[in-house]
C-alpha cells in the first residue's frame, strides 16, 4: 500500500512531523503553496531554562503571493553563526550535543540560496539518521493544482497514494468523501504529547519545541527506540 505525508518545507519542524514519517512510504514536501509569514516556514522554537524563543531564517523581500519554493535566504546577514550560537547557548550541556551540532554545521556549510533548499537538506539529514526509510519528494515536481483539499486530493493520485496520513486538524477541510470514492484511505493521526529529561531546562518541562530539542536531549538512538 502506499502511503503518502504531505507538509510543507519546515525549519527544523517539531517532532511529530518525523513520527509521521515513520509511517508512510512517500514523504511530499508541499513547496508549490504561497509562502507563510509568521509560520514555521523560515523559524522554529528552541529552549533554555524554562523558556522558549524563535531562531529564524531571514529572508529577501518578496511578494504576498510569492510560493515558498521561491523564497531566497537573505544570507547577507550573518544568520548561521547566530543559531549555532544559540543552540549552544541552549544544549551545550546535553548529552548529544557534539554529535547533533557538527551534522548542523555540515549541512549549513552547503551555502543554501533557497529556504526550501535549506529546510528540505535539514529534514532529510536529521530523517537519515533516524533510520527513516520514506522516499522524499517535491508537489512541484507533480504538476498538481487547486487549492486546500483538491490540491491534497489531486497531489495524493500522482503520488499513486492509497493512504494519506495527516493531522487531525485536516478533517476541517478534506473532502473525505472524494477521496474515498477514488479509493484513498485517510488516516487521521493525533498529536503525541512528548515529555522527556531536558537538561536545557531541568525544573521547567518545555513542550512543543523544534525536533532538535528532542535530539540534543535523547539523540538519534533515543528516537529509534520510541513505538509508534
Amino acid at each position: 500500500m502506499s502511503s503518502i505525508v504531505i507538509h510543507q518545507p519546515e525549519y527544523f519542524p517539531w517532532i511529530n512531523l518525523f513520527f509521521k514519517m515513520l509511517k508512510c512510504d512517500k514523504f511530499i514536501f508541499l513547496d508549490n503553496v504561497q509562502y507563510l509569514r509568521r509560520g514555521f516556514q523560515n523559524r522554529n522554537i528552541i529552549g533554555n531554562n524554562g523558556r522558549s524563543f524563535y531562531i529564524t531564517v531571514p529572508t529577501k523581500y518578496a511578494p504576498r503571493e510569492t510560493l515558498i519554493r521561491e523564497i531566497e535566504i537573505d544570507n547577507s546577514k550573518k544568520w548561521i553563526e547566530e543559531h549555532v550560537k544559540n543552540l549552544h547557548n541552549c544544549y551545550k550541556k546535553t548529552k548529544f550535543f557534539k554529535n547533533i551540532i557538527l551534522l548542523l554545521e555540515n549541512e549549513y556549510a552547503k551555502s543554501y540560496k533557497y529556504l526550501n533548499d535549506l529546510n528540505q537538506g535539514l529534514i532529510k539529514m536529521l530523517a537519515k539518521n533516524m533510520e527513516i526509510k520514506c522516499k522524499f519528494f517535491s508537489s512541484s515536481d507533480l504538476n498538481a493544482d487547486g487549492k486546500k483539499s483538491e490540491l491534497i486530493f489531486n497531489i495524493c493520485e500522482k503520488a499513486g497514494a492509497l493512504k494519506y496520513i495527516t493531522g487531525t486538524d485536516s478533517a476541517n477541510y478534506l473532502e473525505e468523501e472524494k477521496f474515498k470514492k477514488n479509493g484513498i484511505e485517510i488516516m487521521y493521526l493525533k498529536k503525541r504529547e512528548m515529555t522527556y529529561i531536558q537538561k536545557n531546562s531541568e525544573k521547567k518541562f518545555i513542550k512543543d519545541l523544534s525536533v532538535l530539542d528532542f535530539l540534543f536531549n535523547l539523540g538519534f538512538e533515543g528516537f529509534k527506540k520510541i513505538k509508534i
